[in-house]
């Protein structure tokens, strides 16, 4: 899993205790952790490996399928 680091200025003047929060919430927006945090509310918050990803949603990967990696081919059966 990959995990990234933002670094949010609290204020222009870089001085401790002091919160701007127009310059917070811009930045807040331009990183995309707004977008993300709305992705997540709306029950999104899950991180499911492929592996099961596939055997739960076999189904739609027609009859016959058996689990594919990413950027794979599905396999189907005869139609």
């Amino acid at each position: 899993e990959s995990w990234f680091v933002r670094c949010i200025k609290p204020n222009s003047k870089k001085k401790p205790s002091i919160l701007e929060s127009p310059l917070l919430m811009r930045q807040l927006l331009t990183s995309g952790i707004v977008d993300a945090l709305q992705v997540r509310k709306h029950g999104y918050a899950e991180r499911v490996p492929i592996e099961e990803f596939n055997r739960t949603h076999a189904i739609l990967l027609g009859t016959g399928s058996e689990p594919t990696e990413p950027n794979s081919e599905p396999t189907s059966g005869p139609r």
